[in-house]
């Protein structure tokens, strides 16, 4: 390994030590949370330039009619970063959900464990001003959320991805553009709804997608 090499796998931890101080900060503003997303897209893009061999020419770029983005192939789009970040569940779609106005699908999903348990907590996450401040907020109080949740969770965010779809011409039109290619939220940090950090998490955000693209496809005339 160059010494160049070394000194960006340094980088490279740092990074990942300074996103998780930061990720565990009890407030962020939305300019914060924006910071966040930046620097987790650069520690994407840099995991891309390490795992390359030293000097070796990148491979071929091939567009095709389906949009190709940063670790997209012709079989494989992901969507934690890069172009069709409007899949994640942190991009800023409001979505309307049984009838309350949500600034992103992220704020829906965490409201869910709280409704019947704490309206007070459920509220809260409405109203945080940021996807990622609500997910704090359900963090912090994981204790008092519904005892069934691990058993309708699934459901629920199937849903809410049904509704940011049906409510969002831009979001049918980004999914429908991905064809047949398998989905992935490529998170490193989420090894259930995505991928983790060593590719082999479960990747439910990125199938619930392709069952939502699968309805979509075979309501087209």
């Amino acid at each position: 390994m160059t010494k160049e090499r070394e000194a960006l796998a340094g980088l490279l931890a740092a990074a990942r030590t300074a996103l998780d101080e930061m990720c565990n900060t009890a407030a962020p503003r939305d300019s914060f949370t924006n910071a966040v997303d930046a620097l987790d897209a650069s520690i994407t893009a840099a995991d891309a330039a390490l795992s390359s061999p030293a000097g070796s020419a990148p491979a071929p770029q091939v567009l095709p009619a389906d949009e190709h983005h940063g670790l997209d192939t012709d079989e494989m789009v992901c969507f934690y970063e890069q172009d069709f970040y409007v899949l994640s569940n942190f991009s800023s779609f409001k979505v309307q959900w049984k009838d309350i106005d949500f600034d992103t699908s992220e704020h829906a999903y965490h409201c869910e464990k709280f409704f019947t348990t704490v309206v007070g907590i459920a509220h809260d996450i409405q109203q945080a001003r940021s996807a990622h401040e609500a997910f704090k907020i359900a963090e912090r109080n994981k204790q008092y959320r519904r005892d069934d949740w691990d058993d309708v969770k699934v459901d629920i965010m199937r849903g809410i991805l049904f509704a940011k779809a049906e409510q969002h011409e831009y979001v049918r039109r980004k999914l429908l553009a991905t064809g047949k290619r398998l989905l992935v939220e490529n998170s490193w940090r989420d090894d259930y709804w995505g991928w983790g950090l060593n590719r082999d998490g479960k990747n439910m955000l990125g199938k619930l997608w392709m069952e939502v693209r699968a309805a979509l496809q075979g309501a087209q005339p």
